[in-house]
């Protein structure tokens, strides 16, 4: 099972015209990456393509409470994805601005 890094990313491109904004350069004054995101197909389509993601739709029920969440491997994004009977999954590729971090302690 193979598991899709930041490096493997670029692999997935292929043509502007296919993907755009996908090529686009990332801001680095944002701490801008492309991140993946794992989801159903009816939710991706019926609700990411229309209005974004949007943490106030987000379920209560998830690991570390309601929210957004995104990884730099494909394979953690998979384990969020529900297996279609045709054995695929709906994989999102985002561009997230990530901002300033402020470790505590």
């Amino acid at each position: 099972k193979a598991c899709l890094g930041p490096k493997k990313l670029a692999s997935l491109a292929g043509s502007t015209n296919q993907h755009p904004g996908l090529e686009a350069s990332l801001d680095p004054c944002i701490n801008e990456y492309r991140l993946f995101h794992g989801s159903e197909r009816s939710i991706a389509r019926s609700i990411i393509a229309v209005h974004g993601f949007d943490e106030r739709c987000a379920s209560l029920t998830g690991l570390y409470g309601a929210g957004i969440y995104f990884a730099d491997r494909a394979c953690k994004s998979q384990q969020y994805a529900q297996k279609r009977e045709d054995q695929t999954f709906t994989m999102l590729i985002s561009r997230v601005a990530l901002g300033c971090a402020y470790p505590t302690t």
